[in-house]
């Protein structure tokens, strides 16, 4: 069973605690954008050397968006 799967068994256990079902559906959407951004990264195809500081650019920005930052 996977991160995602035992968050979402937790969040039935603890279900009348707002709080708590918060924090855990928010901590499984965090783990799927920040699995999704690797995947991303892992198949990202560099346009060419030359270009390294685009290559960089596309990757933080990938790493920025499953994190929330600068949106």
């Amino acid at each position: 069973m996977d991160i995602i799967e035992r968050l979402q068994k937790l969040v039935g256990v603890y279900i009348g605690d707002a709080d708590i079902d918060d924090e855990l559906l928010d901590a499984k959407s965090e783990i799927e954008r920040l699995r999704e951004a690797l995947q991303q990264i892992k198949s990202y195809r560099y346009s060419n050397y030359e270009n390294a500081i685009q290559n960089f650019n596309d990757l933080q920005n990938i790493a920025r968006a499953a994190l929330k930052e600068g949106k």
